[in-house]
């Protein structure tokens, strides 16, 4: 279960690689073999976005009901 939890979290075609592996070399698939195969993903800080400022001014005029209001 844990592997299969690995190739689901990480990447499934890494996963079956190192399954091939460890089976091509003659030993059992143990999770911590296959695991220290497996390019597991490092997180990444998700950097911090500015506000962008919004200008409806173009928009409000293409409703028909300000048009007149704007001229």
């Amino acid at each position: 279960m844990r592997i299969l939890h690995l190739a689901a979290t990480t990447s499934e075609a890494e996963v079956e690689m190192a399954l091939q592996i460890v089976l091509e070399a003659g030993k059992a698939p143990a999770f911590l073999t296959v695991k220290d195969l497996v390019k597991v993903p490092t997180r990444r800080a998700i950097p911090a976005l500015p506000t962008p400022e919004l200008n409806l001014a173009t928009y409000d005029q293409l409703i028909p009901s300000t048009r007149s209001l704007c001229v």
